[in-house]
């Protein structure tokens, strides 16, 4: 028998599969699923904790695709996925999720009876846990004035964030802060940057 080099193995092996996927499409998905269950087990992520790897599996409750099932996995993957964009800001700074949260059909049970749809989940003390006592559901603008990078500014004997101050000039965050560092950066004196916007 002639010898048969390695990649013209793969190459038909990649055939196969791409007729039988044509043939048995059911068949091939529950083998692709079985396949990357079995995949994560032996080849855990780089990056991802033990204690994240460990949750990764088929879920049966049947609400994955709801936003609340989103929120708890953003917030775990902050905590615990060390190539997370935020992880940095979360788990890079000690945050972690209470062990009860592990399961989301426990997190489920502690949060959902006070869960709106369009709110997020908040921290009310920025350097503790995800914990039952320690969250809430708040609008995105309460959350970026409770944010660690959310500066204060006092001005007429009022203290707000950048963001509160925003909304009540009627202003773009984004427009609020690029006013206010461009005066700063000028050398103007702060309240009179807010005064001018006031105006404006």
């Amino acid at each position: 028998m002639p010898y048969k080099h390695p990649e013209d193995r793969r190459a038909r092996r990649k055939v196969y599969l791409k007729e039988q996927r044509l043939l048995h499409p059911e068949k091939m998905r529950e083998r692709d699923r079985v396949n990357s269950l079995r995949w994560r087990r032996e080849h855990p992520t780089p990056g991802i904790t033990p204690r994240m790897q460990g949750r990764r599996s088929h879920t049966t409750h049947g609400l994955r695709s709801t936003n609340i099932y989103k929120v708890w996995l953003g917030m775990r993957e902050r905590c615990f996925n060390l190539h997370h964009v935020s992880y940095a800001r979360y788990g890079g700074r000690g945050i972690t999720v209470c062990q009860r949260w592990d399961e989301f059909l426990n997190f489920y049970s502690d949060m959902a009876p006070t869960y709106q749809e369009g709110l997020t989940l908040d921290r009310m003390n920025n350097d503790g846990d995800y914990t039952p006592d320690n969250c809430r559901w708040v609008t995105r603008l309460i959350q970026a004035n409770n944010m660690a990078s959310s500066r204060l500014i006092t001005y007429q004997e009022e203290t707000h964030s950048e963001a509160e101050w925003a909304r009540l000039l009627n202003l773009k965050r984004s427009t609020f802060q690029s006013r206010l560092n461009r005066g700063i950066a000028r050398g103007i004196d702060i309240y009179d940057v807010m005064t001018a916007m006031q105006h404006s």
